[in-house]
């Protein structure tokens, strides 16, 4: 017995079918699953900018 599709699968292969329309023949996924090193002065400027 198998299990429905989750909401996060569908949605990636939704993303993945409009990125091959739109001409991305293989669409690669760069979801980070591993902790990133910041630099935490950045970050906190990027987040406290006003947007435009």
């Amino acid at each position: 017995m198998s299990r429905p599709p989750s909401d996060y699968m569908r949605e990636m292969r939704a993303t993945r079918k409009l990125l091959k329309s739109l001409g991305h023949p293989d669409p690669l996924s760069y979801e980070p699953h591993a902790p990133m090193p910041l630099d935490k002065i950045g970050m906190l400027a990027a987040w406290t900018r006003p947007s435009t």
